[in-house]
């Protein structure tokens, strides 16, 4: 999963970059977890000290997940 993720938000940064469009996923892109989404990301490539609470606080609230999934 920390994979999966990681990768999707690499998706959406080309999403952004490239100018794609679509009415859905844009309204989905706007959501507070993007941010969060990117920060997860980062905690997962780039190992740091505060790693493992990163990892441990997306799988910990399902709304984030059902989110990913409507993402993908």
């Amino acid at each position: 999963m920390m994979v999966h993720l990681g990768l999707l938000y690499a998706v959406i940064e080309a999403w952004s970059k490239w100018h794609f469009a679509d009415a859905r996923v844009d309204e989905l892109l706007k959501a507070p977890f993007l941010d969060d989404l990117r920060a997860f990301r980062n905690a997962t490539f780039h190992v740091s000290v505060a790693t493992e609470a990163w990892v441990l606080r997306w799988g910990a609230k399902s709304d984030r997940i059902v989110w990913s999934q409507d993402v993908e």
